[in-house]
């Protein structure tokens, strides 16, 4: 008889760590994450550690997804009460979900079961995305588009003027 497989699903992890996000979210785009394999639980490993790892891949999902939609902002048909609406849930769910500084530290003591690089290694491999969505200031530029009112006919990013006076370069 095969062994059974505990497994539990992106948008469970999602809705276990942030409810509230999850749950705006799933009403615009209710079948987003439902392509995603579902993530199985290894019994070996402490159910902090699990979490942290499952939030983990599910923030990096969620970051990917504003990340994108972020971009979009530069299109003037994206510049519509819609888009903003989806983006911000976007954003709310992304924000909720990076890693804390104690679960990044389970997520690398987990890594290093695998390897022998150094911690700031791991580290910097596996948080590279949030790290640089940070450095650039991408929340920021984020809030300055948010602080505006959609519902305003004509709905209008000068998304330009708003990345360059809220972002900055990083390596």
């Amino acid at each position: 008889m095969a062994e059974q497989r505990n497994t539990v699903t992106q948008s469970e992890i999602a809705a276990t760590h942030c409810a509230a996000e999850w749950a705006r979210f799933e009403a615009l785009k209710p079948d987003a994450w439902n392509d995603f394999a579902p993530v199985e639980i290894d019994p070996e490993i402490d159910t902090a550690t699990t979490k942290a790892f499952n939030k983990f891949g599910a923030a990096a999902i969620a970051l990917a997804d504003y990340s994108g939609s972020f971009i979009g902002f530069a299109d003037a048909k994206n510049q519509n009460p819609a888009y903003f609406a989806l983006a911000r849930t976007k954003y709310d769910l992304a924000m909720c979900l990076i890693p804390t500084e104690p679960e990044r530290d389970l997520v690398v003591e987990l890594a290093r079961s695998t390897t022998d690089a150094p911690n700031d290694e791991i580290r910097a491999i596996f948080f590279k995305a949030f790290d640089q969505f940070d450095c650039m200031q991408v929340a920021e530029a984020s809030d300055a588009i948010f602080s505006l009112e959609p519902s305003s006919q004509p709905f209008s990013i000068d998304f330009e003027a708003i990345t360059s006076a809220h972002m900055r370069a990083c390596n």
